[in-house]
């Protein structure tokens, strides 16, 4: 419990951003940024929002603990990255920044044990996970279909009359919302939920990259069942990419017999010669990593019987975010991280 302004506050819920790239596994260049409407909320909850090194403390005073407990209108939050090379190592497969959003909430948060600590995920939205389009001005549909009449909801489930909403006719695929807040919109096609987006009214808007949406009551429901703060984790996975080693040898005598070697695995890179370069490739995609575990290293096999190989690079440098490349056939899946060497 805290005091503040000799007000008693209880320490709600920690927001934790964690990110496979960091060493200590915390997304410091994350950030959170609560909306205006939402600046508005937390001072009639008595909501306090802390931030902290990769996330934020939430703090509740005493006096407002139990009205905050009926709360069901979301607390929303921009998310941003200080970060420009954000996208390079974290894995979001058909992520788009200039058109999609990353979007969590904690309506569906995952408690696999009795501990205080909720993973937010959101995998329920039409298998897209937590990938969001952004729609704004006249909107399409995903697989429109003409003469279907839809239904649009927004909120907790609130159908928007279609005296809001502008459509030619049913067999065109272009709608226009007015008067409708931002936020998500579920699309129904006979009850059955067909398409999703998040929604901006505004024309120009300076797109976070993602939103995160914590519902009070929810919050407040799983400290009262913990009697302690819970732990809201939003989790990132490291990029993975095919490394390559570009090896420029023009020394003399010429090196043979060269393999890489991660501990004492030898067999994760192919090799191949063009001319003075030495190109190494690994078989399978590599985590991108700030600090990987362990060490590669460029040893030369020795032919000769019982005598040891020998150690060319002790430590080989490790791939980096700023230099990614599409896949070279069709052979591979992931993208190639080069890292070039001169031998």
């Amino acid at each position: 419990m805290f005091e503040l302004m000799e007000e008693r506050f209880y320490h709600l819920a920690t927001l934790s951003f964690r990110h496979e790239y960091f060493e200590d596994g915390l997304f410091r260049p994350l950030s959170i940024k609560p909306t205006l409407a939402t600046l508005a909320m937390l001072g009639n909850l008595g909501i306090v929002v802390k931030p902290i090194s990769g996330g934020a403390h939430l703090l509740i005073s005493e006096h407002h603990f139990s009205s905050a407990q009926v709360a069901e209108e979301p607390l929303r939050f921009y998310l941003d990255s200080s970060d420009p090379y954000f996208i390079n190592y974290t894995e979001l497969q058909n992520f788009q920044p200039a058109t999609a959003l990353l979007y969590y909430n904690n309506l569906n948060a995952i408690n696999t044990s009795d501990s205080p600590k909720y993973l937010l995920k959101n995998e329920t939205f039409l298998g897209t996970s937590e990938i969001l389009r952004v729609e704004q001005g006249v909107v399409s549909l995903v697989s429109f279909q003409e003469g279907i009449t839809y239904r649009f909801s927004i909120g907790n489930d609130e159908t928007i009359p279609w005296n809001f909403i502008e459509q030619r006719d049913n067999m065109v695929n272009a709608f226009k919302f007015y008067d409708v807040p931002e936020g998500i919109i579920w699309v129904y096609k006979d009850d059955v939920l067909f398409d999703m987006f998040y929604y901006q009214p505004n024309g120009v808007w300076n797109k976070p990259l993602g939103i995160i949406e914590l519902t009070p009551a929810i919050m407040l429901q799983q400290y009262v069942t913990h009697n302690t703060a819970i732990i809201n984790n939003v989790e990132f996975k490291a990029r993975k990419t095919h490394w390559k080693y570009i090896c420029n040898h023009n020394r003399e005598p010429y090196l043979k017999n060269l393999v890489i070697k991660q501990d004492t695995i030898e067999d994760n890179f192919k090799m191949s010669v063009a001319g003075d370069t030495m190109i190494f490739i690994s078989k399978l995609p590599i985590a991108l990593s700030e600090s990987p575990k362990n060490a590669y290293q460029l040893i030369q096999k020795s032919i000769v019987e019982n005598e040891g190989d020998k150690t060319i690079i002790a430590t080989l440098p490790i791939a980096s975010p700023n230099q990614l490349y599409p896949p070279e056939d069709n052979s591979y899946e992931a993208y190639f991280s080069h890292i070039y060497l001169h031998l």
